[in-house]
């Protein structure tokens, strides 16, 4: 089962703080690292040392650590991230994936086609429209093996698949990942999106 797909917004918090998160263990670590060579290499005792750390004037005190740990627990996030450069980013990335499509090979060998111009071409147009209408990004950009690019985009449990065809044609599904349910398909025509964004979306 696909885990709940979070917002762009929520994705972005996830991952500055799991980079806040690896970066304290490192300084942690270099903190440690630091303190044990010191110690075995006897140009300081255990005892000196602590009794260093805790002189330091530069180590917070106990005010100042309330006020970061409040910091913390309830951040100004839209001072510390521009979210929409961010989100931006994002969608680059999967854009950058769609121009960089390769075909598995064994795929060739069944007789399914690369995505060619055309496909390539509405599926950036897609992936343009669909941020720009409901600021969704796919997590997923492949190659189809109808001859083509495939696009999911996630939500919760619901998926929704576009499918831009070598052909011109373009397709959708939407699905309940949870209870392996189609719940919505159609052809697209004019790129008009609204009817399988409504299923999807629930809006």
């Amino acid at each position: 089962m696909l885990k709940p797909r979070v917002s762009s917004k929520d994705s972005v918090l996830l991952k500055f703080m799991e980079r806040t998160i690896q970066n304290i263990n490192t300084c942690l670590a270099g903190q440690y690292t630091l303190y044990k060579i010191l110690i075995e290499k006897r140009i300081i005792t255990e005892e000196e040392l602590l009794h260093r750390i805790k002189q330091d004037k530069n180590l917070p005190t106990l005010k100042l650590g309330k006020n970061t740990l409040k910091e913390m627990l309830n951040p100004d996030w839209d001072s510390k991230i521009d979210f929409e450069k961010t989100e931006k980013e994002l969608l680059n990335e999967a854009l950058d994936k769609i121009s960089n499509l390769v075909l598995p090979d064994s795929w060739k060998d069944e007789g399914v086609g690369s995505p060619n111009s055309t496909a390539l071409r509405n599926a950036h147009i897609i992936c343009h429209k669909l941020y720009a209408q409901r600021k969704i990004i796919p997590d997923v950009v492949a190659c189809t093996k109808e001859s083509g690019v495939y696009l999911r985009y996630s939500d919760g449990n619901k998926s929704l698949i576009v499918e831009a065809y070598n052909d011109g044609d373009v397709g959708t599904v939407v699905s309940n990942d949870s209870e392996k349910e189609i719940l919505h398909n159609e052809d697209i025509s004019n790129l008009n999106f609204e009817n399988s964004l409504k299923v999807f979306l629930n809006k």
